[in-house]
């Protein structure tokens, strides 16, 4: 099981993190695909404590659970004001409607 805990440490920042954090030029289906996955993950909030405490709390983990809000954060927000983006309007919006309603269901799955 520890071995298992190592893996996703590296392959889900690698696989997932790396296309929720990119927010200036993200493949609308990469994105939709991590964006899909995270609202699944996040309605079983037995998942979202794991991963807090599996990560976040060890100091020799990497911080999964606040890169996940940190990313649906960024993309809720958008590409900053003047930045250059290949993103049509409503895949932007699309892409922010989508985080924020990962971010909801992460909140109530943590209450």
């Amino acid at each position: 099981r520890s071995g298992l805990k190592a893996e996703i440490g590296i392959f889900f920042p690698m696989l997932i993190l790396r296309v929720l954090e990119n927010v200036l030029q993200p493949s609308f289906l990469q994105k939709m695909t991590v964006l899909n996955l995270l609202e699944k993950i996040s309605q079983d909030p037995q998942i979202i404590i794991d991963i807090f405490v599996n990560y976040d709390c060890d100091l020799d983990a990497p911080n999964i659970y606040e890169r996940i809000v940190n990313g649906l954060l960024k993309t809720a927000l958008g590409p900053p004001a003047g930045s250059t983006t290949t993103m049509s309007p409503v895949q932007d919006l699309t892409f922010r409607v989508e985080s924020v309603k990962c971010m909801v269901r992460i909140v109530k799955s943590m209450g």
